[in-house]
């Protein structure tokens, strides 16, 4: 009866301790990296490395470029930046020490870390300077090399700023976080929407095109112009004979200005006139009367340097018109430097 007994007691406190008994739950990964983010509130924008920075920030509706002299930044490439800070995910959560974080390049950019360990670090402010979220962006995940070429970025490790161990493998590639001010820049230059004509002066190779339609003509020498002229030109309405548009260049050349890109912009600091006080012009005016003058000269190297002035009703307008801007030497080969 004894044993009976006591057996019964052990059954009825096991049947307790696995009623009571809760087994261990592992931590889940949160659903996002940076669950908390707010793009809304991201006044300020820094992405930094162990060689360069750069800062954008937010004045009202239009964002800017800090090392640029304030010259606006690329509104596409901010507003992918926020919605991938904003989306990515964690396809990957591991617990990587401290010492190790440079093999995933994953390390704090300072002096210390060499380059080739170093993360790149962007950092969000909101408009009081309050610092929102920060995160270290890492080496890239790559598909395998094929053929001889090298694999393509399908993620990235990265980490939140600061001492914590935990790493995530995230889907997003952040490609476009980078801490070069010249890659912030926006490119769009203005873009013809309904020319009337167009005039390039260069000395005596300067030319003027008309619109008529959906073709152009070339405009016939005005009295100036036939002075400076060696050759002798047929006082006619019309262009010589032997002076035709060469649709080979203009169609050529129409395509590339109709929206250049910039490269970069030369800083204000910036003494060297960079040959625009004798500069060439071309000259695009709209049915409107909106006329945009880029003046420039010869490229150096990849570049040439130019101005830009847009003018509605007679007034300046946009950033360019008191900066001096880098545009690519393949647009200049573009100019048709004569008028045949």
């Amino acid at each position: 009866m004894k044993k009976i007994l006591v057996l019964f007691l052990t059954l009825i406190l096991l049947a307790a301790a696995a009623i009571l008994w809760k087994p261990p739950v592992k931590e889940q990964s949160p659903s996002k990296i940076l669950p908390d983010f707010n793009p809304e509130k991201v006044a300020t924008i820094t992405i930094s490395s162990t060689e360069n920075s750069v800062t954008l920030q937010k004045s009202e509706n239009e964002w800017t470029v800090r090392e640029k002299g304030n010259f606006p930044a690329d509104p596409n490439r901010i507003a992918d930046l926020l919605f991938q800070a904003w989306d990515a995910k964690p396809a990957q959560q591991i617990e990587v020490e401290q010492a190790q974080h440079g093999r995933l390049q994953l390390a704090a950019p300072s002096d210390q870390s060499p380059q080739q360990d170093a993360a790149i670090k962007v950092q969000f402010f909101d408009a009081s300077g309050k610092l929102l979220d920060a995160l270290l962006l890492g080496k890239n995940q790559m598909t395998p090399n094929q053929g001889g070429l090298p694999g393509t970025a399908i993620g990235r490790y990265v980490k939140l700023d600061g001492e914590y161990p935990t790493v995530f493998l995230t889907k997003e590639t952040f490609s476009e976080a980078l801490p070069s001010p010249s890659t912030w820049l926006d490119p769009i230059l203005p873009k013809m929407i309904d020319p009337d004509f167009v005039e390039y002066s260069h000395g005596q190779n300067s030319w003027k095109i008309l619109a008529e339609g959906n073709s152009w003509k070339l405009a016939p020498l005005t009295q100036p112009e036939i002075s400076k002229s060696k050759k002798p030109v047929k006082s006619s309405p019309s262009p010589a004979a032997s002076e035709f548009l060469d649709l080979a260049k203009i169609i050529p050349f129409l395509a590339a200005w109709n929206a250049p890109k910039l490269v970069d912009v030369v800083p204000d600091s910036a003494d060297a006139d960079h040959g625009l006080e004798n500069s060439r012009t071309l000259t695009f005016v709209e049915k409107d009367g909106t006329r945009v003058t880029y003046s420039f000269s010869e490229p150096q190297g990849a570049t040439f340097p130019a101005r830009v002035i847009v003018q509605k009703n007679n007034e300046p307008t946009g950033p360019w018109s008191s900066r001096v801007i880098l545009l690519p030497a393949s647009l200049f080969s573009t100019i048709p430097t004569s008028r045949k």
